[in-house]
């Protein structure tokens, strides 16, 4: 009897630990739980073409709404979106191709709560940060003569800038822009958040505006470097009153294209956890 009485008193006691983890979230249009900040539900969006939430990304057979929320809270993210009811997808801005659906187009169960949605095929049920999004473009590091250009296409099979370097203590507009310029290049790209690229010329003239770097600095995440095969370019215009040349040195360098990879491709998955 007293065993009996011992596993009923357990066994409550994770009942009554896992309602205290599923109170509701305040929400007009979809039933969520709670994460670490009232995030709020704002529909039902279209994932088709490139990837409409380009940040930080996985995949569990436990996705809820709750936890995709904190993934993305957790790495700073403004933006969380579940799809296909496993997947979960971060960001800053949705592309401007992510058209809103109804709310019956996301219609899978998620696969860690099927009294939850969980988005469907090539939809996101996506809930935003009552935190406004900090993170912006940088222009050009103060006084230090780079400009910024524009958001360019890049491809692992024709780079857009042919020089890969590591910047130390993570990546940073100011941290690829200094590194470029102390190898002798007058043009500098920060991509996919982590990567710092180097020319005298942009080998492909590829702008797309802003569209797609957002992706969030490693070195400094209150600025943007790029995005998936996104590029933010600057150029070193010189410092006021200087006059700027680059060596011949590093025109007669030979050009050095970097190892294709295989994590940017068109669709990217999220990444198994």
């Amino acid at each position: 009897m007293h065993s009996t009485f011992l596993s009923f008193a357990v066994a409550s006691a994770l009942v009554t630990a896992a309602a205290a983890r599923s109170l509701p979230l305040q929400s007009s249009n979809a039933q969520v739980k709670r994460a670490p900040a009232e995030w709020n539900y704002i529909g039902c969006w279209s994932d088709e073409g490139d990837r409409q939430l380009g940040g930080a990304s996985y995949a569990a057979d436990d996705m809820t709404q709750g936890s995709c929320i904190s993934f993305c809270e957790s790495r700073g993210y403004s933006l969380a979106g579940i799809e296909y009811a496993r997947e979960c997808f971060c960001g800053y801005n949705l592309k401007s191709q992510s058209v809103k659906k109804t709310d019956g187009d996301c219609n899978m169960a998620c696969a860690g709560d099927a009294s939850l949605k969980c988005g469907g095929p090539n939809r996101l049920t996506i809930f935003t940060s009552p935190i406004p999004n900090q993170v912006v473009t940088n222009l050009g590091p103060a006084g230090s003569g780079w400009i910024y250009k524009s958001c360019y296409e890049d491809s692992v099979y024709a780079r857009t800038l042919s020089r890969q370097l590591t910047v130390p203590m993570g990546n940073s507009v100011l941290g690829c822009t200094t590194a470029c310029r102390a190898a002798g290049y007058k043009i500098a790209g920060v991509e996919w958040g982590s990567e710092c690229f180097c020319d005298n010329t942009i080998n492909f003239n590829r702008p797309s505006g802003l569209e797609g770097c957002d992706i969030a600095c490693d070195g400094n995440k209150l600025e943007f470097c790029g995005g998936s095969q996104k590029l933010n370019i600057y150029e070193f215009e010189g410092l006021p009153g200087s006059t700027t040349t680059v060596s011949s040195t590093s025109r007669r360098k030979e050009r050095v294209y970097a190892k294709p990879t295989c994590h940017r491709r068109r669709r990217s998955p999220p990444q198994q956890l």
